[in-house]
């Protein structure tokens, strides 16, 4: 299995961001979530949908995650790619409209 985010614009066009497979999930994220309590984040596993009410919450998540990512992490440079992908792509939807934004 793995993890992702699913886009659809207001077009309906759908994209979709691959955020890590489980096992990296489960090895490399976790482990920082659960240390900082990242109720949001926590939820990318289980699977989410995201409301743009819910970003400011989210990226604050992720601001605590990067601080915490730790370059002596196996997994280092593939999380710091997607986690920078992924707060880029929630940082843009802060200012456009989407019609769904789901993350599992």
């Amino acid at each position: 299995m793995s993890i992702g985010l699913l886009l659809t614009d207001l077009n309906d066009k759908t994209s979709f961001l691959p955020i890590a497979t489980e096992a990296v999930f489960n090895q490399g994220w976790l482990p920082i979530i659960n240390q900082a309590n990242l109720e949001w984040m926590r939820l990318f596993q289980t699977g989410l949908a995201v409301e743009q009410a819910d970003l400011a919450s989210i990226l604050a998540e992720i601001t605590i995650f990067k601080r915490l990512l730790n370059s002596e992490n196996h997994y280092y440079s593939l999380i710091n790619q997607r986690i920078s992908l992924l707060e880029s792509q929630f940082l843009l939807c802060l200012y456009v409209e989407f019609k769904q934004l789901y993350i599992g």
